[in-house]
């Protein structure tokens, strides 16, 4: 296929800040042609990438879809995944799905995406189309101080996440679990909300789990400086911590 007699059915309409056409972090131990969409519904304090979140519109317009799909052309022989992150990509559901089933049909690429998994519907209608061969998701908790938001909706938000847990589950396919890491963390509060996450993932779910510290300043500007110069920069105790937390639960194997 030559890329200039190529041809799109209809317009497809997305709001983004970018791509990238060959990453060798964004995927562990993969290449990946990343896509960052804008908009997010969440309000992490120690958030990087808040002025994306938020479609500061300094930074996100609308997206050539022609001119991503191009750039793909010339890098899906180097990139293990065509992978859409954000923000929270299945915000953009309906014209995302577009996008993927071009990726999907017309390049062969495989997909990952990067979600908070706070969308339960859209995450099953994405892998009930088999529009995704990868899942990046963030454990965070405690849930109620890490995602920004007034209690209920907090609560609300965090049984949407275990839910669309073991919606993926169902689907065998390889999920990323990055488990950010507080300064000074409440061990207590997230070893239960833990349990209750990978309680969600069965023993055939192949998955795999990252431990992160959470950065604030100097090495990132987060959304919310004062929360974050108390909260972030965690020690290695903190981090030994959670590690061994998670060693506990029986996730040694899965630690990488």
């Amino acid at each position: 296929m030559s890329f200039e007699n190529y041809s799109m059915e209809g317009e497809i309409v997305l709001f983004g800040a970018g791509w990238k056409a060959l990453s060798l972090i964004d995927v562990y131990g993969k290449t990946s042609f990343t896509l960052w969409l804008c908009g997010c519904n969440l309000k992490c304090p120690f958030c990087h990438n808040y002025m994306l979140a938020e479609c500061d519109k300094s930074l996100c317009g609308k997206v050539d879809v022609r001119g991503l799909l191009e750039k793909l052309y010339l890098s899906r022989r180097f990139v293990d995944y065509f992978l859409v992150s954000g923000g929270e990509p299945l915000l953009q559901y309906s014209g995302l799905i577009l996008l993927l089933k071009h990726v999907k049909a017309d390049f062969g690429v495989n997909i990952a995406v990067n979600s908070n998994l706070t969308l339960a519907r859209e995450v099953k209608r994405l892998l009930e189309d088999g529009l995704c061969d990868y899942i990046l998701t963030d454990l965070k908790v405690p849930h109620a101080q890490l995602y920004g938001l007034p209690e209920e909706e907090s609560e609300k938000m965090w049984r949407m996440y275990l839910e669309s847990l073991k919606i993926v589950s169902g689907y065998r396919i390889p999920v990323e679990v990055r488990v950010p890491v507080l300064r000074n963390v409440d061990l207590k509060k997230f070893e239960e909300e833990a349990i209750e996450a990978f309680n969600m993932l069965d023993g055939g779910c192949k998955y795999y789990v990252r431990v992160n510290p959470i950065l604030g300043e100097p090495y990132t500007v987060p959304r919310d400086r004062m929360w974050s110069s108390k909260h972030c920069n965690p020690s290695v105790k903190d981090v030994m911590e959670v590690r061994n937390i998670l060693i506990k639960l029986g996730l040694n194997d899965k630690i990488v």
